[in-house]
């Protein structure tokens, strides 16, 4: 089996339990529990979460954010995942669902 992941997303996952560097983009991902919390459908998270994807606006900073969500979601008993989030942000930055 081989794993095509890129080196960036490999240590993106090693790292996920530590706080992202950036506190913008700490916040972000907080701020995604949040909505999956507050909205849970996709149709409504679609429109809730696609402005934190377009403020981002860059596909490594994006990745780092996702799997950041997730984790947290995770450790609080939640369902998020990254599924959810590139739905979300499907053509920013490159950004593919």
């Amino acid at each position: 089996m081989y794993d095509l992941r890129s080196n960036f997303e490999k240590k993106a996952e090693r790292d996920v339990q530590k706080p992202l560097r950036d506190s913008r983009l700490e916040i972000y991902a907080h701020e995604l529990v949040k909505i999956y919390e507050r909205d849970g459908e996709q149709e409504a998270m679609d429109r809730t979460m696609r402005p934190v994807g377009e403020a981002i606006n860059d596909n490594e900073e994006m990745i780092l954010v996702a799997k950041r969500a997730a984790f947290l979601a995770e450790a609080m008993g939640s369902t998020l995942c990254v599924r959810h989030i590139e739905y979300a942000w499907e053509g920013i930055a490159g950004w593919m669902a």
